[in-house]
């Protein structure tokens, strides 16, 4: 049974009760469009009618599990989406849609498209000739709507191309997703994303034909900027919720090699990296609410400084969230945490940061510890440990615009009593904390 979230933009369809319904039948990806005798999920999104809901046949599933699940494994070319559909996957994470480390896996090039319950991993954009990358997982162009419903995005990068000889490489912008058009996420979750900055290039080598003096080398290209280990907005708005954004990293590139030869070039200067989870750029807005945001890494080349290793943006709304141990680490030295850099922040209910980089949050330099990660409902979750300053400490349990929010990521009822005073009462973050549970599972 397909979860229900609430969801600003959860249904897309004007009458989801009469879409049509297209049943992919088959793991494959060989390029066969014989829908619906043998229909490949390629094949059911080419197919499909605008307005379509794409499904996958139970016996596809039947067997897997969250630690085995049924894959579409991609044979070297994206899933490009150009009219408004929703992908439906089953519950419970056991179906990946995976772009075997050789391509993009979802390009929404057009319409308003609904992804829901999918496992959405090992994508890879990688530039060309110095080039930019962006969204191994996804991208998303402008003038469009993308929503992200139970999806779990994992171990997706987008590598910058080395340059050309002295050029510089080229930067990452996404690791999972790169998005110029409206994104909006529930109950998803993002680890193990990668954006990593390109080489530079090498520079032209020493010369030396006797009797002229040798010829100098060329420098080094400079390496490459990285932007956004899991999220990056080159315009438009996010708002999301329930979202949990932990382990994801955005390393800049490293500088070219200078020219080899009697008379060797310099080499040249590595890249910048910023936002280990998610930034946007000028002119874009993001709103995040019960979310999670953990131990995600900005890590620059040597000799360039880092930005934060969480969230940075020109505005953001942030609501009852929790960002802990985002790490910048400046080029070739110390790491130190590093949350936000917001210029415009509207920090509403309670929040919670581990630094004090996070201007208007409630609970600054407050320190959080988590269980080991663990797979609920299809994505990943970080739990609070036991008398975390974050459990029972939300004001309420609302959603910007005031919607009541009455399940955390994994399905599991908001608000519990947390902390045991008898009081139900919402956590922080993206995932509820039960005390009974809790207690017992801490000792």
């Amino acid at each position: 049974m397909r979860k229900t979230f609430v969801f600003a933009c959860a249904t897309l369809l004007a009458d989801p009760a009469a879409a049509t319904t297209v049943l992919v039948n088959t793991l494959a990806d060989d390029g066969s469009n014989a829908c619906p005798a043998t229909c490949t999920l390629r094949a059911a999104i080419a197919s499909a009618a605008a307005g379509s809901e794409i499904r996958f046949a139970p016996v596809l599933t039947a067997s897997a599990t969250p630690d085995a699940p049924a894959k579409v494994a991609l044979k070297g070319n994206e899933l490009v989406v150009d009219k408004t559909l929703s992908i439906i996957g089953p519950a419970d994470g056991v179906l990946m849609v995976s772009g075997e480390h050789q391509s993009r896996v979802f390009h929404v090039t057009a319409g308003q498209v609904e992804l829901a319950n999918l496992r959405i991993a090992n994508g890879s954009v990688l530039g060309q000739a110095g080039g930019d990358a962006g969204g191994g997982g996804l991208r998303v162009e402008t003038s469009t709507t993308v929503s992200l419903i139970g999806c779990a995005f994992e171990n997706n990068t987008a590598s910058g191309g080395m340059g050309a000889p002295s050029g510089a490489g080229g930067g990452a912008y996404g690791g999972a997703i790169y998005s110029a058009g409206t994104l909006a996420i529930g109950s998803s979750s993002f680890t193990g994303n990668a954006a990593t900055g390109g080489m530079g290039g090498m520079g032209t080598p020493s010369i030396f034909v006797p009797p002229a003096p040798p010829t100098p080398g060329g420098p080094g290209g400079p390496g490459g900027a990285s932007v956004g280990g899991a999220i990056y907005l080159a315009s438009g708005v996010m708002d999301a919720h329930n979202i949990t954004v932990f382990d994801n990293t955005a390393t800049g590139g490293s500088g070219g090699p200078g020219g080899f030869g009697p008379l060797p070039g310099p080499p040249g200067p590595g890249g910048s990296a910023s936002s280990g989870a998610v930034e946007g750029t000028t002119g874009t807005n993001l709103s995040l609410a019960f979310a999670t945001i953990a131990a995600n890494l900005a890590s620059a080349a040597v000799g360039q400084n880092a930005g934060v290793g969480g969230v940075t943006a020109p505005n953001a709304s942030i609501r009852s969230s929790l960002l802990a141990a985002n790490l910048r680490q400046v080029g070739g030295g110390s790491t130190s945490t590093a949350n936000c850099s917001i210029a415009s922040l509207s920090a509403a209910g309670a929040n919670l940061s581990s630094d004090a980089s996070c201007t208007g949050f409630t609970l600054t330099n407050t320190a959080v510890a988590f269980k080991p990660g663990a797979r609920v409902g299809g994505t990943w979750n970080l739990l609070p440990l036991r008398h975390s300053a974050v459990i029972d400490a939300a004001q309420d349990c609302t959603l910007p615009g005031g919607t009541l929010l009455t399940v955390d990521q994994g399905s599991l009822p908001r608000p519990m009593d947390g902390n045991g005073d008898g009081v139900a009462q919402c956590d922080l973050g993206a995932t509820e904390a039960d005390y009974v549970f809790v207690d017992g599972m801490d000792g």
